[in-house]
C-alpha cells in the first residue's frame, strides 16, 4: 500500500509536488511529471537538498498568511 498524500502543489503545468506521509508519520515529497495530454510520464522521489528547499518555502509562506 503507497503513502497516502497529505499535501500537493501544482508548480507548472507539467509538474505537480507531492508530500507523501508514512504510518511512522514521516514525510517524503514527491515530482510528478505531466505530457500536455495529462497523462503521468514518471514520478521521483526529491533530493534532501530538494526538500528542504520546499518546507523551507512552506514556512515563508505559512509566516507571511499569519501577518
Amino acid at each position: 500500500m503507497s503513502a497516502p498524500i497529505v499535501k500537493f502543489k501544482r508548480v507548472s503545468l507539467n509538474r505537480v509536488i507531492l508530500a507523501k506521509q508514512s504510518p511512522d508519520h514521516v514525510t517524503a515529497y514527491w515530482a510528478q511529471y505531466f505530457r500536455d495530454d495529462g497523462n503521468m510520464v514518471f514520478q521521483e522521489k526529491l533530493t534532501l537538498n530538494e526538500t528542504a528547499k520546499l518546507v523551507a518555502e512552506e514556512k515563508q509562506m505559512d509566516e507571511l498568511a499569519n501577518l
